[in-house]
């Protein structure tokens, strides 16, 4: 069986510390801007707004009130502490 390799995999190999970091950060802050996407098509206003304030009073998403999994509001939760 024949094992493809992503020329991305070793993208990261010649990377600084510093780039690393940068590309690590974007790829957090990418995949938690398609998860707000995501919930913003799903999601109606009022249950939008609701999770929002939740946030915004506790700093922690209610991923059931928020009708996603636990690891996308870590994602956004995470994503938004790094801002």
């Amino acid at each position: 069986m024949a094992v493809e390799h992503d020329a991305d995999d070793d993208a990261g190999d010649d990377l600084t510390p510093e780039q690393k970091a940068e590309k690590t950060h974007q790829e957090l802050s990418d995949g938690a801007d398609r998860a707000l996407n995501r919930w913003a098509e799903a999601q109606p206003v009022e249950v939008q707004q609701a999770v929002v304030d939740t946030f915004a009073e506790t700093g922690v998403i209610d991923f059931e009130a928020a009708g996603v999994d636990q690891l996308e509001a870590q994602v956004v939760e995470a994503a938004f502490t790094a801002r």
